[in-house]
Order: C-alpha cells, then structure tokens, then sequence
C-alpha cells in the first residue's frame, strides 16, 4: 500500500438534496450538426443508467447516472464540489428512503452517487443527503511529484497502482487519450467539476475508441497538467474518472474529472479494459459481481 497522509485528512460531513431537474420554457440547445435538441439525462434519479454504463448511445446530453446532488446554497454547494470525493460514503437522511446507504461517483454540475436500485425507486427530489467528506489534502509522501486531486483514500487503494522505481507509477486505464481533443473545463479547476472529451467529430471517437467508454472508467491523459489548474505541458500526465455520458454539443463529450497529475512522465497508463471505479467498488453497473 503507497504511504499517504490519510491519517492527518479531515474527515466531515456536508450535505445537500437530491437536485430535481430543471429546464427553460424554451429547453432547446443545439448540437454541432446546427439540429436543436431538448437535453435530458441531468439531475434527479436515473433509474436505467448507473456507474459502468456505456458513455454513449443515451439519448440523453451529459446523462449523469444514478443520484444527481446537489446543494441549494451556492456556499454550501461550493463547499460540497471541494470537500467531497468519489469513494465517499452518503446516506439518505430524509424521505421514504432515509438511512439508504450509497457511494460518491462522480462529480459533475452535481455529485453523482449511486445506491441500490431498491433505494432509489424510494427516492425524491428534495430527499436530503449526507456526504461523509475525506480526501481533500491526500498526498502521496514518497511521490511528491503526483498530485493527488479527487480521490478518498479508500478508492486510492482500489485502483492497482503499482510502483515502477524512479518515481514512476503504473497506472490501469481503458484509454490513453492525447491531451488535443480535450475540451470545455480547461479553464476550470482541477478540484471542481471535470473537463470534456471533443466528441463530435466522428474520425477522431473511431481513432481512440471513445465510444467504447463507460460511466466510472479510469482514463490517461497526455500532456496535460493538472497540478497547478489545467494546462497543456508537454510530457505531462493526468489520470482522469469519466462521470458524465457524451454530448451533441461543440467542445463537449463524455466528461473526465481529475483524479492524478504529474507534470512529469511519471504516470504510466497501462492498458486494462477493466478499469472501472465502479467494478472495483462492486456498484452501479457491477453491481451484482460484487468488488473486485
């Protein structure tokens, strides 16, 4: 097990409800193609789709799979995108569904958590939610190089790094994506929100496989630091977490949030069609398999 701080981390609770699904009177937006389309697939509770699903094929826009939460408060919702990291326990504290047991996923405009779907055909929009907050300050003490952006410790120890010597680490990934086809999110934050995968021109989803992704897979990305916000630098790499479906629209796709950055190349992607948070978590979509 790679030594970590984890013992020094703050471990606390934040919270929020279940988002209900909101929309314009006049919902429209329009794909790359100029076709206008009601976007669908965000907030509330998804039945059909959970963490291991196909990224593709829903027609829906960035579809967020499972529970969609959020915080109504712009401070306690801030509060929430900073503090909580996939791998966190929830708990439903409200509704028919209180004391419903889940884990963090993904973050996207919401949290995303997924429980059992026994629980959440109980659920409500507006049923509130209590996040176990922990990660945030992880730090790998004998790789001080790798920043640590998103992740409980607990799911660090999930995802099969292995240490290669000389301050390399190997890391299982479905994909190694070149950090040119990366899209909105460059301008945000590595700890809030993720970054899209360009997804619209159909050369380049043939070209890397992107329609092979799936909700909760661990992909690389190459030349692209995220230590300091995000940035391209040349023989960079970060190791990212796909929260969210694709998207029809210009500069967007399936959504990658941070989890590793190293501006150096000392994350080794390694191959494994099997690097999925959600097989090692034995949920969502594997769930029935049970943990890895």
């Amino acid at each position: 097990m790679l030594r970590t701080n984890r013992d020094h981390l703050v471990k606390m609770a934040v919270a929020g409800v279940i988002a209900a699904p909101t929309m314009a009177r006049g919902p429209h937006r329009v794909k790359a193609n100029g076709e206008p389309f009601v976007p669908i697939g965000m907030a509330g509770v998804i039945y059909n789709a959970r963490p291991g699903c196909p990224a593709f094929g829903w027609a829906a826009d960035h579809l967020e799979p499972a529970v969609c939460v959020n915080a109504a408060d712009p401070q306690e919702d801030y509060a929430m995108h900073y503090l909580a990291n996939p791998g966190n326990d929830a708990v439903v504290v409200s509704g028919e569904a209180k004391r419903a047991r889940g884990v963090v996923m993904g973050e996207h405009a919401r949290f995303i958590v997924d429980f059992d779907e026994g629980d959440m055909e109980r659920m409500c929009p507006g049923d509130r939610v209590q996040i176990t907050a922990w990660g945030t300050g992880l730090r790998l003490l004998d790789y001080p190089h790798i920043t640590v952006r998103k992740l409980d410790p607990r799911l660090l120890d999930l995802l099969g790094l292995e240490e290669a010597g000389n301050g390399v680490l190997r890391v299982p990934v479905t994909h190694r994506l070149p950090s040119r086809i990366m899209g909105s999110g460059w301008e945000l934050n590595p700890e809030y929100v993720d970054q899209d995968i360009c997804s619209n021109d159909a050369a380049t989803v043939e070209e890397f496989g992107l329609d092979r992704l799936r909700t909760g897979d661990v992909i690389a990305v190459t030349d692209a630091d995220h230590t300091t916000g995000r940035t391209y630098r040349k023989g960079a790499v970060f190791i990212g977490l796909i929260n969210h479906g694709n998207s029809w629209q210009l500069g967007h796709g399936p959504g990658c949030m941070t989890l590793l950055s190293c501006p150096e190349p000392r994350l080794e992607p390694v191959i494994d069609a099997g690097a999925n948070i959600a097989r090692y978590m034995g949920c969502g979509a594997f769930a029935a398999a049970g943990r890895a």
